[in-house]
């Protein structure tokens, strides 16, 4: 004769099976899957061999491996990766973040502000939007530092963001220097040329 299940003895097993189950769920629920969140989407900046080799060596002792380094060191907050190409390219791979960091900090590198600071009354200039022309008003009192950041810095941050606002071919940069008391033309020269002038020739 089968012995008969009390209903007290009942609920008592049917409330340790159900305990069994939530203790078996628990790790479920506070650590649920989930994907990984997704990788931002990048994209390929090519700087051109002609510009790497013409203005981005210091003499003959860059490579456009030491150029792609370069880039590398600058961190993860103005590119994911560079890698130089067999044809002397240097490719750098960047998020549209970090393309508009690294585009906003070589406009600050320029220098251009601190040269309008020197004389707020008399110096300014113009630079167009591609970066390939620039023009300025000054006089031989421009100081040496304040010359070189106008005549070296601001052309070469302006070939990097060249190539980073999209712009492909072949970049330069034609440089016109004006007396900014009479207006007078003094010189006018391309990058590629070299530099080209002092800060004497523009007079007082």
């Amino acid at each position: 004769m089968k012995k008969k299940i009390s209903t007290t003895q009942y609920t008592r097993f049917v409330a340790v099976i159900l305990c069994m189950l939530l203790v078996s769920l628990l790790p479920a629920c506070s650590n649920p899957s989930r994907d990984d969140p997704p990788k931002p989407k990048t994209e390929e900046i090519t700087y051109p061999a002609d510009f790497v080799k013409k203005f981005l060596y210091y003499g003959n002792i860059d490579t456009p491996k030491k150029v792609a380094q370069d880039f590398k060191n600058g961190g993860s907050k103005y590119a994911t990766d560079a890698y130089a190409k067999p044809d002397g390219s240097v490719v750098v791979v960047v998020t549209e973040r970090q393309r508009l960091a690294y585009i906003k900090y070589n406009d600050k590198r320029m220098g251009l502000d601190e040269f309008v600071q020197e004389s707020p009354k008399y110096y300014h200039y113009t630079l167009n939007k591609e970066g390939t022309e620039l023009s300025f008003w000054a006089d031989k009192r421009l100081s040496p530092m304040a010359g070189t950041t106008l005549l070296y810095a601001a052309p070469r941050c302006s070939g990097y963001n060249y190539y980073m606002k999209h712009h492909t071919g072949k970049w330069d940069m034609l440089i016109t220097a004006y007396n900014c008391h009479t207006n007078q033309l003094i010189h006018q020269y391309h990058v590629s040329e070299g530099w080209q002038m002092s800060m004497d020739e523009l007079g007082e």
